[in-house]
């Protein structure tokens, strides 16, 4: 169960990463501009911000696998997604502020959801012996 599970979660996070990393390289997305939104617009932040939680709190009660093992890393993340939602709720502004900072590099982000995108696409959709 445990492995057929992350298999299932690996293709769910590939399919996330990989078109968001395309997007961020080739400018379709702007992350900037996102963050803009959100800090114009309070309530689409606490909706996006319920959102990931109530997809990570999901991610992370029914993925909650310490092993020594790529399904680690789908803990790790959903543990870190819960983590910046409960404080992008407690702490909208200053989360915010913190994002802003992070995009002054998008190819860098770009490349980084690329690169998570594919090595979830590997586990995920390529068989493994």
């Amino acid at each position: 169960m445990e492995n057929e599970l992350s298999i299932i979660m690996a293709r769910i996070i590939s399919l996330i990463y990989i078109p968001i990393g395309i997007a961020m390289l080739t400018g379709q997305l702007k992350s900037k501009e996102m963050i803009s939104s959100f800090q114009k617009s309070t309530g689409l932040t606490l909706l996006i911000a319920i959102f990931g939680l109530v997809f990570s709190i999901f991610l992370v009660h029914y993925h909650n696998f310490w092993v020594k093992d790529w399904p680690v890393l789908i803990t790790l993340l959903g543990w870190v997604a819960l983590i910046e939602c409960i404080a992008l709720i407690a702490f909208p502004k200053t989360m915010l502020s913190l994002g802003s900072k992070m995009t002054k590099n998008e190819r860098i982000w770009g490349f980084a959801a690329l690169a998570i995108g594919i090595l979830f696409a590997y586990y995920g959709f390529l068989p493994q012996s």
